[in-house]
């Protein structure tokens, strides 16, 4: 295992220790990954199962231990854009995995069985050689819920010192002539951040969350999102963002 990785499991089991457990988290560059993540586009990807598909490499580097959650990190590309293995970048895309694993695929408890694998690798590799902007609409695997926790998750990062930054984590439904937006979802949750940053995130997500986010996202978000659905570059438009 090279640092860089270290260090990122290191940091995702640093800002959510009892949501990660004792459970393997399995953090795998593009270069190692194997012939079927060659074109992915994505800085990142992650999946239910995708620990089982990538037992083979993990168990030919010795990594294996067990089923637990997998990220596929496109190093190549993060270290060209960081200029260094372990920067800004990297940490705001392991964050934005992270939360895919806690608010949706399940860290522990995955109901992925070994039957269904060879359908999960069709949809990987369909899904990977695709340009991002064709993927719409954005909320289709960045939900409410999804968005909270990366939320909780920069927070904390930002309460341990971590220099991650809010462009760095790749939220999808941010227009690209309105990056305020990025500060204002932040700041809908930054005061349960603080009073809840040692609570489980499965916990905190488990009930309601802030209204002002709820607002925003009912509101702004999906009408733009639905629009960019019937193929309208919602990123252009700002006819109802808030004041």
């Amino acid at each position: 295992m090279s640092d860089w990785q270290r260090h990122s499991e290191n940091l995702i089991r640093s800002l959510a220790p009892e949501d990660f457990g004792s459970s393997p988290v399995y953090i795998v560059g593009k270069s190692e990954a194997g012939e079927l993540y060659r074109d992915f586009h994505a800085y990142a990807f992650t999946t239910h199962g995708l620990d089982l598909l990538l037992k083979p490499v993990l168990i030919q580097s010795k990594r294996w231990r067990g089923r637990g959650g997998a990220v596929v990190v496109h190093d190549e590309l993060l270290q060209k854009r960081d200029g260094r293995d372990f920067g800004p970048a990297l940490q705001g895309v392991l964050l934005h995995e992270a939360s895919h694993l806690i608010s949706d695929i399940g860290v522990v408890s995955d109901p992925v069985i070994p039957e269904s694998l060879p359908e999960i690798r069709e949809g990987i590799a369909a899904a990977v050689s695709t340009p991002t902007d064709k993927r719409i609409p954005p909320t289709y695997w960045h939900n409410l819920k999804w968005l909270r926790c990366l939320l909780h998750l920069y927070w904390r990062a930002l309460f341990c010192g971590h220099e991650v930054t809010l462009e760095s984590l790749g939220i999808p439904f941010i227009p690209r002539n309105y990056p305020e937006m990025a500060c204002i979802l932040a700041g809908h949750v930054e005061q349960e951040a603080t009073e809840k940053q040692h609570i489980p995130l499965s916990e905190i997500l488990a009930n309601p969350g802030p209204i002002e986010l709820d607002a925003l996202w009912i509101g702004y978000i999906l009408p733009f999102c639905e629009g960019a659905s019937h193929g309208y570059r919602y990123e252009e438009e700002r006819k109802c963002h808030p004041g």
